[in-house]
Parts: structure tokens; sequence; C-alpha cells
């Protein structure tokens, strides 16, 4: 076990650094599709790296001496249950929201529309939200903002978020100590609102009527932390992302440099 929290330390001290290049590369750009992957790749990378063995040039050297005590020092002991008792608080919170979630949809009217899309309608004030193939919209949303807000939420479906929100609460459940863990996915879900935005411009919907409606849905609004959310909180950098000349394509060079 000692060795397992050795190599999750090593684990997260690549991902920080991953997300550092990341952050300062390129979390600025305008290619929605790309930061995406990057974000996503930084998760397995950072697994995958620490299990190479680093040599050094100084040669290892072994004591005559007979161990004689081979029991685990106590601090070491206590690490390695606050981090499994981390480990299990977040599963244990993972699984309630997710019991929470389920209560939530099957409390709701079930409908399908003319795209195939599942929807759930609710009589509570909340957020509108999607969750791998539903969206769960309020009955006050369904009636005066039906169409910009289902091909938001629509945009997160096709693009299949719901997957990479749990590969990176996956990456959170073993790095739940590290803000770089928290940080990417903080990001990878402002990457998707930029790609659900972009999306609901692409299909004709008013800019300026959009933004409006975003910063109306922005108040008093309750949503799930797995879920891809139409109000994400970070709505000063959707706005301006939408306002935001495109990327110059030489920009593209910045990953192959990162690579």
């Amino acid at each position: 076990m000692g060795a397992f929290f050795v190599y999750i330390l090593k684990a997260s001290v690549y991902l920080a650094i991953l997300y550092l290049f990341y952050s300062i590369l390129l979390s600025k750009e305008t290619f929605y599709r790309y930061n995406r992957t990057a974000l996503l790749l930084l998760i397995p990378l950072s697994f995958i790296h620490p299990l190479y063995p680093v040599h050094t040039a100084v040669p290892e050297t072994y004591s005559n001496t007979t161990i004689l005590d081979s029991k685990i020092p106590i601090g070491i002991i206590a690490v390695l249950s606050i981090y499994l008792i981390g480990i299990l608080y977040f599963i244990t919170r993972y699984v309630c929201t997710i019991i929470k979630l389920l209560r939530l949809i099957r409390s709701g009217e079930k409908y399908t529309d003319s795209d195939g899309l599942s929807l759930v309608v609710i009589s509570q004030s909340i957020a509108p939200f999607s969750w791998f193939g539903k969206i769960v919209i309020s009955k006050a949303d369904f009636q005066n903002h039906r169409r910009e807000i289902l091909l938001h939420e629509s945009a997160h479906i096709r693009k299949h978020h719901s997957w990479d929100l749990l590969a990176a609460d996956l990456c959170i459940g073993l790095q739940w100590f590290n803000p770089a863990a928290w940080l990417l996915k903080r990001e990878l879900q402002t990457v998707h609102e930029y790609e659900a935005d972009n999306y609901v411009l692409e299909q004709g919907i008013d800019a300026k009527q959009y933004q409006l409606l975003l910063i109306k849905r922005s108040v008093g609004s309750k949503f799930y932390y797995i879920t891809n959310h139409f109000n994400h909180n970070k709505l000063n950098k959707r706005i301006t992302m939408m306002l935001k000349k495109k990327s110059n394509r030489k920009a593209t060079l910045k990953y192959l440099y990162v690579i």
C-alpha cells in the first residue's frame, strides 16, 4: 500500500506540471476540441509517467547491516489512513449525489422530442442540466426558453461530455488532495460550456439574447457537480470567449510544443 501511495504522489506531481503547461499555453485559445482533448490526455499521462523508472548516474550502494525492524512507521500509517478516508469520503459523496440525481429524474415528466432527445421536465425551480443521455429542465424554462436550452444541452450529449466528467472524477477520487486535479475538472467543464455555447450560436441564436439568458439563469439556481449544467459558474469567461476573435491557426503549433 505504501508503494501505491508513493505512485499516486508521483502521479499528482506530473499532473500538476502538465496542467501548468496547459494553463499557460493553451487555456486562452479558442480551439475548444483540441483543448478538451489535451485536458483529457493529461489524466492518463499523469498516471503513466510514474511507471517508467528514473535512472541516475550514481551507482546504488547496499548496506551489509540487517534490517531488524520492518514495521511501517506510525507517521506513514497515519498519512495512508487519511488518504484512504479521503477516498472513502469522495466515493460516498459521489454515490449520494447520483442517488439524489436519479430520484430527481424519476420525479419528473418524461418526454422525447422530435430530435430523439430524452427530456425530464420537473416542477421545481432548477438550472437546466444534462447527464449522459438525459436533459433535465424546469417547467418554466421548458415553456419560456426551450429552444436555446435544449440546443445547449443537446450539444453536451452529442459530444459525450458526461464521460469526460466521469474520467475527471475518477482522477479526483485518487488524487483528492491535489489541487491540480480539481482545477483540471473545472477547466474541463468550462471548455464543455465553450463548445456548447459555440454550437448554440452556430444554430442562429442571437448572441446578445443568449448571453442575457445566461445571466438571468445564473442567479439562485441549483445544480449537481457531476452534470453539465446550463449556468456554469464561469459565466464571465464564457461571454468573453463568445466575443473573442478566433485563434489564429498558427497557434496550433503550441500543441506540438506541449507534446
